[in-house]
């Protein structure tokens, strides 16, 4: 391949007069006149500066209190937690010991306090006796007198007046612990001194079922003639305990009512 000369200077010169020509001509060219203020380099670059301070000031600023922000969150957070939580504890002690209470009332209502055993019905002002060697309690009406009889105060009696320390007669009302008689024999012999017509029934009095016998003694007893008489017998625990009420025909019917409510009052000890 032939090698190209290199260019002379003279075709270089013409080469670039054109450019030269059109640069002069360019230069010589008049430029517009600006009134006011003149942006010179310098305060181009000083506004570039201006605007990329207040921009990184404006970043740095956000990122600042975006941070502050964060790190009051959770401790704000924990201080309302904390205060939450003393807040529920005070609550849920206050109806914890309410609760404990009703609960120790719905307990001491559904089991009831044990007590002494004791009569389902005492009138006001009856005096309370206790028969200590025959294991029982009674009452008598207010204003009566009482007596006790026999070995072991087999025989307790009551009456509207002062009952004599010797005497055949118990008191209006008596109630007796008859030994060595079985209830059937001691039952045949009773009606046996009674007029006809006697009756025999039962009923609760109190705390027990009393058997009733009611009816009139024959005119032929030597002691009380024509006397009636009522008696409420049971046995307990083997024993045979008699109550009896015996008064003339005249004064009989006013001392049926303390009678039944003295058995009522009858209360043997366990």
């Amino acid at each position: 391949m032939p090698k190209q000369k290199a260019p002379t200077k003279a075709k270089l010169k013409q080469a670039l007069d054109p450019l030269a020509q059109e640069t002069s001509d360019f230069a010589s060219v008049e430029k517009p006149v600006k009134t006011g203020f003149k942006f010179t380099t310098p305060v181009i670059v000083l506004v570039g500066m201006v605007l990329l301070l207040t921009a990184a000031g404006a970043f740095f600023g956000y990122r600042y209190f975006s941070d502050s922000a964060d790190d009051a969150g959770p401790g704000e957070e924990e201080e309302v937690a904390e205060e939450d939580v003393e807040e529920i504890e005070e609550v849920e002690e206050i109806p914890t010991e309410e609760v404990e209470e009703v609960a120790e009332e719905d307990e001491d209502a559904d089991v009831p306090e044990e007590e002494e055993p004791t009569p389902s019905e005492v009138p006001e002002g009856w005096t309370q006796l206790d028969n200590s060697s025959q294991g029982y309690t009674a009452y008598k009406p207010p204003g009566w007198y009482h007596r006790f009889f026999g070995i072991g105060m087999q025989t307790l009696g009551i009456d509207t007046n002062a009952i004599p320390e010797a005497s055949e007669y118990a008191g209006v009302i008596a109630l007796t612990h008859v030994e060595g008689v079985p209830m059937s024999e001691w039952l045949t012999s009773q009606t046996s001194g009674l007029k006809p017509g006697y009756t025999e029934t039962s009923g609760v009095y109190g705390e027990y079922t009393w058997n009733i016998l009611e009816g009139e003694y024959l005119a032929s007893d030597v002691f009380f003639p024509d006397y009636k008489v009522k008696y409420a017998y049971m046995e307990v625990e083997g024993r045979l305990f008699i109550a009896e009420l015996m008064a003339s025909p005249s004064a009989y019917s006013g001392y049926t009512d303390e009678f039944d409510i003295f058995i009522g009052t009858v209360l043997f000890w366990e």
